[in-house]
């Protein structure tokens, strides 16, 4: 994060061995070091990542605490793309943001949902500026034509995604340097 570009993470933790886990929520910062990063963060308890009605409530904090002219949000998780029905009795949903403590997840439906509801809801009828997928198999159209009325631009991969995700340090670097 800079003065010109906040960086704002929720993240869940993997099943624990006793099955507890946390939620954080990150307000991410550079060190003097420019190979160490550092955080301020809040632990908001167990939160279901794989509900798209959590992914709303992260995504009001960050606007609310941290106001921008341009957002992007990105998912990291595992990712499966759009539904298979087998039967319309037995419908196997995929999507994304599986979480391991519930085992729920986004399906891309709700995906499409959720990131209405961000627009109408909290940037005020404005799309998203992008909507990113570090997460396998969610560049397909039918992803897409979910949220094509609530993001400007859509960044995913149609195949498997390696699990250290995208270089984020990388881009965001790029992105610090020249925010416009």
């Amino acid at each position: 994060s800079s003065d010109s570009l906040n960086i704002v993470v929720e993240q869940g933790t993997m099943k624990a061995p006793q099955g507890e886990g946390n939620t954080r929520r990150f307000y991410v910062t550079k060190d003097e070091n420019p190979k160490v990063i550092t955080s301020i963060y809040k632990d908001i308890g167990n939160v279901d990542m794989g509900d798209w009605k959590n992914l709303v409530a992260f995504v009001k904090w960050g606007v609310e605490n941290y106001p921008a002219k341009k957002y992007i949000l990105s998912i990291w998780n595992h990712g499966s793309g759009w539904q298979k029905r087998f039967s319309d009795e037995h419908p196997l949903f995929k999507g994304i943001s599986y979480d391991d403590l519930t085992g729920n997840h986004m399906t891309t439906p709700q995906l499409g949902t959720a990131l209405e509801t961000i627009k109408k809801e909290i940037l005020n009828g404005r799309d998203l500026d992008i909507a990113g997928f570090d997460a396998c198999l969610m560049s397909m159209v039918e992803v897409g034509y979910e949220i094509s009325n609530s993001a400007s631009f859509m960044v995913g991969s149609e195949d498997s995604e390696p699990f250290d995700g995208w270089p984020y340090d990388d881009f965001l670097n790029k992105l610090s340097q020249n925010p416009t």
